[in-house]
C-alpha cells in the first residue's frame, strides 16, 4: 500500500503562509515599538513644557518686589513630580574673570586656583592664557597663549569673555575643570567685580583673601545668624564691610580688601522648574540689588544684562555641566 505524499505545491504554500505570518508579526512588533516611542516622545514634550511653565512661574515670583530672597514661596513642591526652586543672589558672589584678570589681580586668581587643587605652575599658565585671551593685542605673556598656541583659527578672541562656554576654549582650562567640576558656580563674566562677602561661598572667600579656614568659618557663622540661612529673621542688621574685614582678620588697607564688598549690586535669579525627570532652568542677571537693607524687600529688577534657558532631563543637564549656575 502506498503512503500518501504531500505535494510540492502544498509544501510551498505552507512555507509562504508561515513566512507571511512571521513578516506580519515583525511588522506588528515594529509598529508597537514606534507607537510606544511616539507616546514617550509626546509625554517627554509635555513634561518639558510643564517644567518650563513652572520655571517661568518661579521667575514671576522673584520679580515681585514684595518677595524677599529666601522666602519659602520661592521653593515649593506641588506634588505629582512638580516643584520649583528659585535662588536670588548677587552676581558678585562669583568671580568675574574679565575684571579679575587685570594685572594687579592675576596673582590672587592664581592663589585661588591653587586652593582648588591646581599646581602653581599650571595655575599660572592658565591665568596668563586667560589674560592673553581677553586683551586686545597679539603679544604673548610669559607662560601665556596666543595664536600659535592654538590649533584652531581665530583663537584667542582678544576681547573680553561673553560667556562661560568661551572660557572653556582657553588653553589648559581642562586642568581647572578636572579639579573643580562645579567651576560654573564659582566663575562669571558679568558683575561689578568685587567679591560679595555676604553671598560668596567659603572656598571663594578663603581662596581670594588668603584667610585661615578658622577665620572664614567664623565669618560664615556670623554673617547669616545662628540658623545659617540668609534673609531669615535672625540675620544681623546693618552689617558693614569693616565688620566683615575685622572678623576675617583683614586690615582695611590690605591689598585685597579693595576688591571686596558687602552687598553686590548685580542681581542674579535662577528659577528651576521640575516635572518628573525633566528640568527647565531660567537664569537672569539684572542691574539691581538682590536684597533690601534692614530686612526690607529688594526693589524690582533693573535692566536685563543676560538671560539663559536650558532644559532636559536632570541626568543630561548634570552631564553637560548644567547651566551657568548650578541648580
Amino acid at each position: 500500500m502506498n503512503s500518501p505524499n504531500v505535494s510540492p505545491q502544498r509544501g510551498s504554500a505552507l512555507l509562504i503562509v508561515m513566512w507571511c505570518i512571521a513578516v506580519m508579526v515583525t511588522v506588528l512588533i515594529m509598529a508597537a515599538s514606534t507607537v510606544e516611542q511616539e507616546m514617550n516622545s509626546v509625554s517627554g514634550r509635555i513634561a518639558r513644557d510643564r517644567a518650563r511653565q513652572l520655571s517661568l512661574a518661579g521667575l514671576a515670583l522673584a520679580d515681585n518686589p514684595a518677595i524677599k530672597p529666601g522666602d519659602p514661596i520661592l521653593n515649593q513642591d506641588f506634588g505629582n513630580g512638580e516643584r520649583i526652586q528659585v535662588h536670588i543672589t548677587s552676581e558678585e558672589a562669583r568671580i568675574n574673570l574679565n575684571l579679575w584678570l587685570a594685572d594687579e589681580r592675576q596673582s590672587t586668581l592664581v592663589q585661588l586656583f591653587g586652593t582648588w587643587g591646581m599646581e602653581r605652575r599650571d595655575a599660572e599658565r592658565l591665568v596668563y592664557a586667560m589674560a592673553d585671551w581677553i586683551d586686545g593685542d597679539v603679544l604673548k605673556r610669559a607662560q601665556g597663549a596666543e595664536v600659535r598656541d592654538y590649533n584652531v583659527k581665530n583663537r584667542p578672541y582678544n576681547r573680553p569673555f561673553t560667556s562661560l562656554d568661551e572660557v572653556r576654549l582657553v588653553r589648559d582650562f581642562v586642568l581647572l575643570e578636572t579639579v573643580r567640576p562645579d567651576w560654573r558656580s564659582r566663575l562669571s563674566v558679568r558683575g561689578q567685580g568685587n567679591l560679595d562677602l555676604l553671598a560668596a561661598p567659603a572656598d571663594l572667600i578663603g581662596g581670594i583673601t588668603g584667610c585661615s579656614p578658622e577665620s572664614v568659618a567664623l565669618w560664615l557663622r556670623d554673617r547669616w545668624g545662628r540658623d545659617g540661612i540668609r534673609y531669615s529673621d535672625d540675620d544681623p542688621l546693618n552689617q558693614s564691610l569693616e565688620q566683615a574685614l575685622g572678623q576675617l582678620g583683614l586690615a582695611p588697607n590690605n591689598g585685597v580688601s579693595q576688591w571686596l564688598t558687602i552687598q553686590g549690586p548685580t542681581r542674579r535669579v535662577q528659577s528651576v522648574g521640575f516635572k518628573g525627570d525633566y528640568v527647565h532652568i531660567v537664569s537672569l542677571i539684572t542691574a539691581g540689588n538682590p536684597g533690601g537693607q534692614d530686612g526690607q524687600p529688594a526693589p524690582g529688577p533693573g535692566a536685563l544684562l543676560w538671560k539663559d534657558e536650558r532644559s532636559g532631563t536632570m541626568e543630561a543637564l548634570l552631564r553637560s555641566g548644567g547651566s551657568e549656575g548650578q541648580f
